[in-house]
C-alpha cells in the first residue's frame, strides 16, 4: 500500500506545481482545492464521492497521512496567492476585462468621474489587496477601467463594490443606449435607467443655461422648471443622483400633482407639440382637479382622506398593500384625465406610460 500512499503525494506536488507554474486564476485553484480536499476528505467513506474523476486512493494507506495532507494542499495554495498577489497587476486585470472591486461615489471633486469604477493600487499598477494598507490614508491610487493610469483620490471617495452593484441593468441607459451595471445607474422616482455618465452631461448643460440666466438678470419660474434635471422621457424630476425614496410615500396631493404633470408631459409628446411650460403644466392640473371634483360632486377631497389611509397602509407594509394602492390611484387618476377636448388615443398613451413608471404595465386596473 505504501507505493500508492507515495504516487498520491508524486500526484499532488506535480498537480500543484503545475498550477503555479502556469498561473491559473484564483478561481480555479479554489475549483481544484476543492476537489482535492474532497478526494482527501472521502478516503475514510464507504462510497465514493460525487466527481466522477476524483481520484479515490486507498484508505488504509492514508490514514496515518490525511492531516499532513491537508497541510500540503493549505500550503500550496498560500504560495499560488502569494504568486498572483506579486505578479498580476492592476494593468492585467483591466486588460483582461475582470470586474472592478472599488468605484467612487458622487462626493469627488471632479464630478465627472464619479461612479467610475477600477482597482486600487499604486503608480505602477501594484494591487493594494488589503484595505488595510490603504483605509487610513488619506489618498489612495486607483486605476480605473476607462483610465490608462492610475489616479490619486481621496480615500473617503472610494467605494467597495458587492456582487450586487456588479449586476447588470434589465433596461440600457436612455440616452447612450448602453448597457450598464447597478452601481453605474442614477437613481430616478420614474424608474427609468439613466448612466450617470449622461446624467451628469445633462446636469452640466442645465446648470450652464442656468448661470447664463442668471448673468441677464432674466428669470422665471417657466425658466427654471425647463432647466431642473429631469427624466427626458417622462419629464420627472431627478433631484439629483441620490437615492430617492418610493414614490407611495409622498402625501397623496404631491402623488396626484407629480402624476398629472407626468401625463401631461407624455401627452403634449404624443401629440408632437413642444414641451409645455410649468404655466400650462399648471393650467392642465388645475382644470384636471376641477373634472374630478365635478365628477365626484364636490366630494374630491373626501376621496383624497380614503386614499391617504391606503397610502399608510402601503408605507407600512409595501409587499402586501402598494399594487393595491396602485390600482386604487390609477381608477382615481383616469377621473381627471377623461375629458372630450383632449385627444382620446394620446392621452391613453400618456396615462399608460406614467402607470407604467410606477410598475404597472398591464391595463388590469
Amino acid at each position: 500500500m505504501c507505493h500508492q500512499n507515495i504516487l498520491l503525494y508524486f500526484t499532488f506536488d506535480i498537480f500543484w506545481e503545475n498550477l503555479l507554474l502556469q498561473k491559473m486564476s484564483a478561481t480555479f485553484v479554489a475549483a481544484a482545492t476543492l476537489r482535492m480536499t474532497d478526494t482527501a476528505a472521502h478516503a475514510h467513506a464507504q462510497d465514493p464521492p460525487d466527481s466522477p474523476v476524483s481520484i479515490i486512493p486507498d484508505r488504509t494507506a492514508l490514514d496515518s497521512d490525511l492531516s499532513m495532507l491537508k497541510i500540503r494542499i493549505e500550503r500550496c495554495l498560500h504560495n499560488m496567492q502569494q504568486t498572483l498577489s506579486n505578479e498580476v497587476t492592476a494593468f492585467d486585470l483591466k486588460a483582461s476585462h475582470a470586474a472592478p472591486t472599488h468605484m467612487l461615489n458622487h462626493t469627488m471633486k471632479n464630478k465627472a468621474l464619479a461612479y467610475s469604477a477600477g482597482w486600487p493600487c499604486d503608480a505602477d499598477g501594484k494591487l493594494f489587496l488589503n484595505t488595510r494598507e490603504w483605509q487610513n490614508q488619506e489618498r489612495v491610487g486607483i486605476l480605473l477601467e476607462r483610465n490608462d493610469k492610475p489616479i490619486s483620490v481621496r480615500t473617503k471617495c472610494l467605494v467597495k463594490l458587492e456582487a450586487r452593484d456588479l449586476q447588470g441593468v434589465d433596461d440600457s441607459c436612455i440616452i447612450c443606449y448602453e448597457s450598464i451595471r447597478t452601481f453605474e445607474q442614477t437613481s430616478m422616482a420614474c424608474k427609468h435607467v439613466m448612466c450617470y455618465s449622461c446624467f451628469h452631461s445633462m446636469h452640466e448643460e442645465n446648470e450652464r443655461k442656468f448661470k447664463e440666466q442668471m448673468d441677464t438678470h432674466m428669470i422665471d419660474m417657466d425658466s427654471l422648471c425647463d432647466m431642473a434635471d429631469k427624466c427626458p422621457l417622462c419629464k420627472v424630476l431627478i433631484g439629483g443622483p441620490v437615492d430617492l425614496k418610493p414614490w407611495w410615500e409622498d402625501h397623496i396631493e404631491m402623488i396626484i400633482l407629480g402624476a398629472l404633470g407626468c401625463i401631461y408631459n407624455r401627452y403634449a409628446f404624443y401629440m408632437r407639440n413642444p414641451e409645455p411650460s410649468a404655466t400650462q403644466e399648471m393650467v392642465f392640473i388645475m382644470q384636471c382637479t376641477s373634472l374630478c371634483n365635478n365628477e365626484l360632486k364636490g366630494r374630491r377631497q373626501d376621496a383624497l382622506d380614503v386614499y391617504e389611509k391606503m397610502r399608510h397602509k402601503a408605507v407600512a407594509d409595501p409587499y402586501t398593500h402598494v399594487t393595491t394602492f396602485a390600482k386604487a390611484l390609477l381608477k382615481f387618476l383616469l377621473q381627471h384625465v377623461l375629458h372630450p377636448n383632449w385627444n382620446k388615443d394620446a392621452m391613453k398613451k400618456a396615462f399608460y406610460s406614467y402607470a407604467s413608471s410606477i410598475g404597472m404595465e398591464n391595463d388590469n386596473y
